[in-house]
């Protein structure tokens, strides 16, 4: 079946760091998302998913890349949950080096959630390789 994904992003700043907020519903399995206007260097300073309404899903197992269409695990990862569960606190200060200046991100829940499916994830960037 396939699902008509729909993403909403938001974003905030403080202190020099930027946050996003992705909000998704009607996820299927590879779908993907991303933040553009990036630098080319940023770190990750917190990256956090959650299945807010899980519909047909029971878990998500998230990740970022800097490959559209990217491979989780393979070339153009940048960062994934190590296992799939419904809330994910996923990794703090990881440098990235993004050609393109896009982000890219995959929830990758265990099955498509269906219209009621929601997942909230939330990524701070700051620019440069911070220590």
């Amino acid at each position: 079946m396939a699902y008509a994904n729909t993403v909403t992003l938001k974003s905030t700043t403080a202190d020099g760091v930027r946050t996003w907020e992705v909000s998704e519903s009607e996820i299927g399995t590879s779908d993907e998302w991303e933040i553009g206007g990036l630098p080319k260097e940023v770190t990750i300073s917190l990256f956090t998913s959650h299945l807010t309404v899980a519909g047909s899903a029971s878990t998500i197992q998230p990740a970022l890349g800097f490959l559209s269409g990217w491979t989780i695990g393979a070339n153009g990862s940048v960062t994934q949950a190590a296992a799939a569960d419904a809330d994910h606190t996923i990794v703090t200060k990881v440098r990235a080096y993004l050609p393109s200046g896009v982000l890219y991100g995959k929830s990758t829940p265990d099955t498509g959630t269906g219209a009621t499916g929601r997942i909230v994830t939330r990524v701070s960037i700051e620019p440069g390789h911070a220590d």
